[in-house]
């Protein structure tokens, strides 16, 4: 007759604690799977996103250099043809004397930082700070 084994309870704790820890492992490494995978979609998501803004970015370009080129060529034709679109007017400032004061500003006839440098010019250190805090 064979007599029923009895497994002696430290090797059962044993084995307890070894399936404990199998399962704390397998369950971390789900968890970092898991991670992985969401990383790896949201970077496709960006990488979808990224291209969908690049082919943005070369049509507003296009759309730009377009612009700039028709505006470049209008220049042309107004410059060497005399050419106007309807409703423009068209202004002729010569460069003389006349259109100078148009566009210079009137000379300054003082700097008000030069006036108050010359106020303390003669004073020293601390009666520069003096005025500085309590002169007003």
């Amino acid at each position: 007759m064979i007599k029923n084994q009895v497994i002696p309870t430290s090797s059962q704790v044993a084995i307890v604690t070894l399936f404990i820890v199998f399962f704390a492992v397998l369950f971390s490494l789900a968890n970092t799977i898991y991670s992985n995978y969401q990383y790896d979609q949201k970077i496709k998501q960006f990488e979808v996103e990224n291209k969908r803004l690049e082919q943005q970015n070369k049509l507003k370009l296009y759309e730009y250099l377009r612009t700039g080129l028709r505006l470049v060529l209008e220049k042309e034709k107004k410059e060497t043809m005399n050419q106007i679109n309807p409703g423009e007017q068209v202004i002729v400032l010569h460069n003389d004397d006349r259109n100078k004061e148009l566009f210079t500003p009137p000379p300054s006839t003082s700097n008000p930082r030069e006036e108050q440098a010359e106020l303390y010019k003669d004073k020293s250190n601390p009666e520069k700070w003096y005025h500085y805090f309590f002169d007003t």
